[in-house]
C-alpha cells in the first residue's frame, strides 16, 4: 500500500540530520527517535499489514485485484462506497497505518462500525 514517508526516506532524513554538526535540542532527538521508531515498526508491520490488505481486497473483487483495481470499481460504482466489507477493509487499513505511524494513537476506528 502507499505509504509516505517511506522507511527509506525517514531514515535518509535522520542519516542526514546526524551527518550536521548543528547542536541537538531535546526536541530534535525526539523527532529523529520517532522517525526511527516509524521505520521500526514499518520493518516489523509493514508485510503482515500489506499481505491483509491484499487478502481483503482479494475478498471484495476476487483474486488479482489490487487496490488500483479497489479505486477503480469504487469511482466506477461497481463497489458501492458505503458496502460494509469495503468499510470494514478501509478501518482495519488505517488501524493498520496508525499502528506504524502513530502506534499511541486510540481512535474510535478501533471499534468496528455499525448500522446504527
Amino acid at each position: 500500500m502507499n505509504r509516505n514517508p517511506s522507511a527509506r526516506d525517514l531514515l535518509g532524513a535522520v542519516s542526514a540530520w546526524l551527518g550536521k554538526d548543528a547542536p541537538a535540542s531535546r526536541f530534535d532527538r525526539a523527532v529523529a527517535a520517532n522517525a526511527l521508531g516509524m521505520v521500526e515498526r514499518e520493518l516489523l508491520l509493514r508485510a503482515e499489514a500489506d499481505a491483509a490488505a491484499s487478502a481483503r481486497i482479494a475478498a471484495l473483487l476476487g483474486n488479482g485485484a489490487d487496490q488500483d483495481a479497489l479505486v477503480q470499481a469504487i469511482r466506477s460504482g461497481a463497489l458501492p462506497p458505503d458496502d460494509p466489507a469495503l468499510l470494514e477493509h478501509l478501518r482495519l487499513t488505517a488501524l493498520d497505518a496508525l499502528a506504524i505511524d502513530q502506534p499511541r494513537y486510540v481512535h474510535a476506528l478501533a471499534e468496528p462500525f455499525t448500522d446504527a
